[in-house]
């Protein structure tokens, strides 16, 4: 038996050898992902009203530059977070997707009465249109959730991701503008800062700023600029009231703030914000905050107040 184990080894050894050296095809596993295609065309930065229609959402988007904001809700005439509804247009402008070989008919997804819709216009132009119906059936475990869609109302269907989905959802809150100020950190030229009286001065000349109050002094450029990003990128944590009364004002301390900011900017149309700060929300670590010249009312975290008093004081306040 075990004379003939030798030329047995030998003669698979060389049968191995002859499938990959000689070059014998064989089957390799699949890596190509499903070609995608555009499905939907249009220039983004032409697009000037989106609409967007869902479950329970229905929001309209205008662009219109006015008060340094660029993008409103509507009716409700609200700033709208600029850079999502730019994310938006983007991807929409330049969709791409795999459209399957044998693609569904539509009224057999949901897309016959969509539970998604998304307008892009321009003017009354409209630039395009997305409809997303069902939710494709999972094949296996682990894989992304996907929908059915079209464009502009015509065939073929063809699927996009749960991320798109991510992209579209969300509240009216979910679409406002968090930040409280619309200044650019390097147009601000003046800073003046107020907390329970004890003042912060400071101005900029090319790119030396010059303390006023409460000493004259030079000022570390990099830490005025961080004092300057401490108002401009300080967010709502909530909404509190879009259409406050003098008498909530002054139960949220807002009608004498505890602390102040006032940043403007140079040039030929300067551009003056003044952040009020006033008592702290019953129960959260937040305060309330606005800003003087509009009637938005916010909660602002605890920490992004006392980093800016702390950033104050490092100054000379």
């Amino acid at each position: 038996m075990r004379r003939w184990l030798f030329p047995l080894v030998a003669v698979a050894a060389f049968g191995l050898l002859l499938y990959y050296v000689v070059g014998v095809d064989r089957p390799k596993p699949s890596t190509e992902e499903p070609e995608s295609t555009p499905v939907l065309t249009f220039d983004a930065e032409k697009a000037d009203r989106l609409e967007i229609r869902g479950p329970e959402v229905e929001l309209s988007v205008v662009k219109r530059s006015e008060d340094g904001y660029e993008w409103w809700l509507q009716p409700q005439r609200l700033p709208a977070n600029g850079s999502r509804v730019e994310s938006l247009l983007l991807l929409l402008g330049d969709l791409r997707a795999a459209v399957p070989e044998a693609a569904p008919a539509a009224g057999t997804v949901g897309l016959d009465r969509p539970a998604w819709r998304v307008d892009v216009y321009q003017g009354d132009a409209r630039l395009g249109r997305l409809e997303i119906g069902d939710q494709v059936p999972v094949t296996r475990v682990g894989g992304e959730m996907s929908y059915y869609a079209r464009a502009n109302g015509r065939d073929p269907v063809f699927t996009v991701s749960e991320t798109l989905m991510e992209q579209l959802r969300g509240d009216l809150d979910g679409w406002r503008e968090r930040y409280l100020s619309d200044l650019p950190t390097p147009d601000v030229v003046r800073v003046e800062l107020n907390r329970n009286g004890s003042r912060l001065a400071a101005r900029r000349e090319g790119e030396k700023w010059q303390r006023t109050l409460p000493r004259p002094g030079d000022l570390e450029a990099e830490k005025m600029r961080d004092l300057i990003r401490k108002v401009t990128l300080m967010e709502a944590e909530e909404f509190v009231s879009d259409a406050p009364s003098p008498a909530e004002l002054a139960s949220w301390g807002l009608d004498r703030p505890w602390l102040t900011a006032t940043l403007a900017t140079g040039g030929e149309k300067p551009l003056t914000r003044r952040l009020l700060v006033g008592q702290k929300l019953a129960d959260k670590d937040l305060y309330y905050a606005r800003l003087a010249d509009r009637p938005w009312v916010y909660a602002v975290d605890t920490e992004a107040v006392e980093d800016l008093v702390n950033a104050a004081k490092e100054l000379g306040a």
